[in-house]
C-alpha cells in the first residue's frame, strides 16, 4: 500500500486518516448527551457521541427500507441531533443511498466516515475517490483502513458486555470474544491518543432492550470508548439508542 502524508489524504478527500482494528480501543466518556460533539483522540475530528450506522447485516436492513424510507430515517436522526454517519465499501449500495439521503444538508454540519480494505500493492486513492463519488461528497471526515496494524488516529472495535459478535484472535471463531482482553486493548490504544468508536452494541441484533442498555453502558463506562455507532431501521430505534446512551452517561 502506498504511503500518504496527511496533506495528501486531505487532497484526495480525507479529513482524517484512521485505522480500523478488530480487537480494541478506548476513551473515557464524560457526562453529557448522545448528541454532544466530542473530539476523537488527537485526530481533531469532532463527532456526535452517537453515530448513525448503515451496516446492519452488512446494510441489508437499511437497504430494505428503500431509498425513500432510508432518507426519512436519516433525516429523522439528523433532526434529533445525530450528526455522524458511517458506512463501508462492504455495505453494498449504502454509499449511494447515504449520499442521496444527505443531499441538500450543509456538508459542514455533519461528519461522514467510511471503511475500506487495504491490500498489498494496491493504491487506496482510487477506492477513496470512487467512494466519494458514490456518496456525493467532496471528502470523508474519517476513513478507516481494515487490517492495518500501524496506529493512526482513530480506531473502531466491536464491544459489548457479553462478547457476542466480537472479534477474536482467530477471525473464524464462532465463540464469544474475550471481553476483558478487548477492554485492555482499548485502554492501551487510548493511551496512545487514538479516538475510539465502538460497534456491535446490540450483539448483531440479538440483544433485548435490557442488554442493549447494558452494552451501551459497558462500552462507555467500562471500556471507555469515545463514540458508538448503531444501525437503525426505524425512528423508534433511533430514539431508544439516544435514550440508552443518555442513561449510560448519567
Amino acid at each position: 500500500m502506498a504511503n500518504f502524508t496527511r496533506r495528501e489524504f486531505l487532497q484526495t478527500g480525507l479529513a482524517a486518516g484512521t485505522l480500523a482494528v478488530s480487537r480494541s480501543l478506548p476513551l473515557i466518556a464524560q457526562r453529557g448527551s448522545a448528541t454532544d460533539m466530542i473530539t476523537l483522540g488527537r485526530s481533531g475530528v469532532k463527532v456526535t457521541r452517537l453515530a448513525f450506522g448503515t451496516g446492519t447485516v452488512s446494510g441489508q436492513v437499511q437497504r430494505e427500507l428503500g431509498q425513500d424510507g432510508f432518507t426519512r430515517l436519516v433525516r429523522y436522526a439528523y433532526d434529533r441531533g445525530i450528526r455522524f454517519f458511517e458506512t463501508s465499501e462492504s455495505y453494498d449500495e449504502m454509499h449511494r443511498m447515504l449520499g442521496i439521503a444527505l443531499k441538500g444538508i450543509p456538508r459542514d454540519s455533519y461528519q461522514l466516515m467510511s471503511k475500506v480494505t487495504t491490500r498489498d500493492g494496491v493504491n487506496p486513492q482510487q477506492k477513496f475517490d470512487e467512494l466519494r463519488r458514490l456518496a456525493n461528497t467532496e471528502y470523508f471526515d474519517i476513513m478507516l483502513l481494515h487490517w492495518q496494524h500501524t496506529a493512526l488516529q482513530v480506531a473502531m472495535i466491536r464491544m459489548n458486555h457479553t462478547g457476542k459478535s466480537m472479534d477474536a484472535e482467530d477471525y473464524a471463531t464462532q465463540g464469544p470474544g474475550k471481553v476483558a482482553e478487548v477492554v485492555t486493548h482499548v485502554q492501551e490504544v487510548r493511551k496512545q491518543g487514538m479516538g475510539v468508536i465502538s460497534m456491535k452494541l446490540a450483539g448483531e441484533g440479538s440483544f433485548d432492550r435490557e442488554d442493549r442498555r447494558k452494552a451501551m453502558r459497558f462500552a462507555l463506562r467500562n471500556a471507555g470508548v469515545d463514540c458508538v455507532t448503531v444501525g437503525y431501521k426505524s425512528p423508534a430505534e433511533v430514539n431508544e439508542a439516544i435514550e440508552n446512551l443518555n442513561l449510560a452517561l448519567e
